[in-house]
């Protein structure tokens, strides 16, 4: 199974002040790097199926889950 890396070196880490303004940037900056879907829950990443499930031949294709 392959993992995938994010590059997130270019954003800021939160200093203590301006929460607001500092979550509605990182908000952003999800979106336009098109992650917000993840981020927010709204798609989960796919999940490897189990070594039972596998023995029983169900599942073929990875399932999603949280």
């Amino acid at each position: 199974m392959s993992t995938h890396k994010v590059d997130i070196s270019h954003i800021s880490k939160f200093n203590g002040s301006y929460f607001n303004v500092w979550k509605h940037r990182l908000t952003l900056t999800f979106k336009v790097e098109k992650l917000w879907p993840l981020v927010s829950g709204a798609e989960h990443l796919p999940v490897a199926p189990t070594a039972a499930e596998i023995a029983a031949g169900a599942n073929a294709l990875p399932q999603t889950g949280a």
